[in-house]
């Protein structure tokens, strides 16, 4: 009786793993939830500097580096934190976690407090 109990519940395991597999397999693309990139030269003193200055560096600077993160040093950005490393892809937007928490897709959503990014900031990053 033991035995059987413990073989219906190592089927139930085995479906219940099968179909998280299968769900994330078959996940909708998030990137295409991303706004439009900028069709722009995007300047980062010009452009990004002051989105990163606004929403970003109270948590990931100079004084405060949550999640070991700063984006006030070029290698330290690109580097990422503990989490989610690298946090930039350049080139790849799409592929960026930082973009993906800006936009409020995945299971982090930043800033976590005050006003979020505009679209077209997004898009610009």
């Amino acid at each position: 009786m033991i035995r059987h109990a413990l073989s219906r519940l190592a089927l139930c395991s085995i479906v219940a793993v099968t179909h998280i597999v299968l769900l994330d397999c078959f996940a909708e693309d998030n990137s295409t939830k991303l706004p439009p990139a900028a069709n722009k030269n995007v300047d980062f003193v010009r452009d990004v500097r002051p989105i990163f200055q606004r929403a970003c560096l109270r948590c990931h600077g100079p004084d405060k580096q949550k999640s070991e993160f700063r984006l006030d040093v070029r290698q330290a950005a690109l580097t990422g934190g503990e989490s989610y490393a690298p946090n930039i892809v350049p080139g790849k937007s799409a592929d960026s976690p930082l973009v993906k928490m800006v936009a409020g897709i995945g299971d982090i959503t930043m800033p976590p407090e005050g006003d979020r990014l505009s679209v077209e900031e997004i898009g610009l990053l």
